[in-house]
């Protein structure tokens, strides 16, 4: 027979049938039980089995106690943890904030550069926070004679403003 080539999808994948096989982290009360069960198990078996069968001891530890002390010690860690909004995602609503103190400051308007100068932020945060607040619909952005792009904030404009914008209404 001669050497025929295979298509990709007909050549053996020896790691799809192992797949179901790999390492999936346990809770905290799934290592306790494992942890017990086992403990129990070589534990009553090297008591039952006398001196002889000393071996047992390498899987009470590794198989037992370990995976218990483990668990104990994920169920703990876990009940003392607050639920904490993800870095980046406090760090971004810190700079909402920042942000929205300087646009009442700058009168509804602000730019890219006027953010980053009146808070904390880097000039690629500031530009950042503001793209995703103009995108939630909290600005709009207008580009000025000179090309630079201003983020206006409806609701920290002037009153003129707004009574302008009726008057042309009107005409």
């Amino acid at each position: 027979m001669r050497n025929q080539r295979m298509n990709p999808e007909q050549m053996p994948n020896p790691g799809k049938n192992f797949q179901h096989m790999r390492k999936q982290k346990k809770s905290g009360p799934e290592e306790i039980a494992v942890g017990l069960v086992a403990t129990i198990g070589f534990g009553g078996a090297l008591l039952y089995l006398g001196q002889n069968f000393w071996w047992l001891v390498f899987p009470l530890i590794f198989i037992g106690l370990m995976p218990l002390a483990t668990g104990i010690a994920k169920l703990f860690s876990s009940k003392n943890k607050e639920p904490q909004l993800p870095k980046n995602k406090s760090a971004l609503l810190s700079g909402e904030k920042e942000i929205l103190e300087a646009v009442h400051k700058y009168k509804g308007r602000i730019s890219v550069l006027q953010a980053a100068k009146a808070t904390s932020l880097s000039i690629d945060d500031a530009r950042e926070t503001l793209e995703s607040m103009a995108k939630k619909g909290y600005a709009g952005m207008h580009v000025d004679l000179q090309g630079i792009i201003q983020y206006e904030f409806p609701e920290f404009l002037p009153e003129e403003k707004d009574d302008e914008f009726m008057k042309k209404l009107d005409e």
